[in-house]
């Protein structure tokens, strides 16, 4: 995840329930700083996953 005035990209890996947080690297100067999601699962609604944002993934990731 891209976060505000931080140098690291921010990994967020979830398994159900639980959710884990660090900083992998630094962003490479020509990288673009973006926020990219990737799901890896079975069964997924796909129309409602593609509704979702990522501000709202990110609330409900940091909610707790």
């Amino acid at each position: 995840m891209a976060v505000p005035n931080k140098a690291m990209r921010l990994v967020v890996q979830g398994v159900g329930n639980r959710f884990d947080t660090f900083y992998d690297r630094p962003w490479q100067p020509d990288e673009p700083r973006q926020t990219r999601l990737v799901f890896i699962g079975r069964f997924f609604n796909e129309d409602a996953t593609r509704s979702l944002n990522t501000e709202t993934i990110t609330t409900a990731i940091f909610k707790n």
